[in-house]
């Protein structure tokens, strides 16, 4: 009776394990943001777009796949006219991961509000592959079929269901590749300020040249006069642009070599966009 009673109880437990395992991964899949077809999104989420999909790309090509997703995602929202985030570098991350069913969603989703795109056939092909290549895991049926194993099969079986990488926490931890992006913005800037600085000089000693002694003939002093200002202008805003990207340049790096490697909730980032200097700062809860 006792015997009976153990294997009865682990017969109910492996019937609770079939029933449970499959809801928790029936997960729903992501939902897009709208996008109307008279939406233009303004230049500083352009610009907000362009830095997080850098950012994910980079992730991307760490293979860190949940990271490279959360990038790709924000980049969409900021601007969702960039549809091909939508094929090229989120279903691509998904699928990559192994979550065809989040893949075939983004595409399904790319489809639908690109119905007309000169690839749509090949995207509706790759749908029906990713669909057909689905195993009863990916679909949250697979466990209930192998409780009819034993005990041992089905033990084994369900253990890496609860650990699959689909809900796995994304990794943590790491430098992060932002500070690197804003020592690229303040190089470029540096490189620009020092060129209109070289620009600026050049357009000054001409405007020199045009008057030896200080005397300027009548005939080249409205001239002389345009390429000195011109050249003072230009010498004045290469100076602010260059010293911005020593802000930026010493900004990143600092950033980076302070930035702390475990779990992250506060961030802070220089910012430093044509006519405006300043910080941005982020908290996760």
């Amino acid at each position: 009776m006792r015997v009976f009673s153990r294997n009865h109880l682990l017969l109910l437990a492996l019937t609770a394990v079939a029933i449970a395992v499959p809801a928790l991964a029936q997960q729903p899949v992501s939902k897009y943001p709208d996008c109307p077809a008279n939406f233009s999104a303004g230049q500083n989420d352009q610009d907000a777009a362009r830095g997080a999909w850098l950012a994910g790309k980079a992730a991307f090509e760490e293979a860190d796949y949940n990271k490279a997703i959360d990038y790709f995602k924000d980049a969409y929202k900021r601007d969702c006219t960039k549809q091909v985030l939508l094929k090229d570098w989120i279903a691509r991350s998904y699928e990559s991961k192994g979550d065809k069913a989040e893949a075939i969603n983004a595409l399904e989703t790319y489809l639908a509000r690109m119905p007309k795109a000169d690839d749509a056939e090949q995207v509706r092909k790759h749908i029906e592959n990713l669909k057909a290549q689905m195993t009863p895991a990916n679909t949250g049926t697979g466990p209930a079929s192998t409780v009819t194993g034993t005990a041992t099969s089905t033990s084994t079986s369900t253990a890496p269901t609860a650990t699959a990488t689909d809900t796995a926490p994304p990794p943590s931890g790491g430098h992060s590749v932002a500070p690197w992006v804003v020592v690229g913005v303040g190089g470029a800037a540096l490189v620009g300020g020092i060129i209109m600085l070289v620009v600026g000089s050049g357009k000054v000693s001409d405007s020199k040249s045009l008057c030896p002694n200080n005397a300027c003939p009548a005939t080249v002093l409205t001239t002389a006069q345009s390429e000195n200002k011109s050249g003072y202008t230009l010498e004045t805003v290469g100076l602010i642009v260059g010293g911005l990207g020593v802000v930026g340049v010493a900004g990143g790096l600092v950033w980076h070599f302070l930035e702390p490697t475990g779990e992250k909730k506060a961030a802070f980032a220089p910012v430093i966009t044509p006519g405006y200097a300043g910080a941005a700062v982020s908290y996760k809860f």
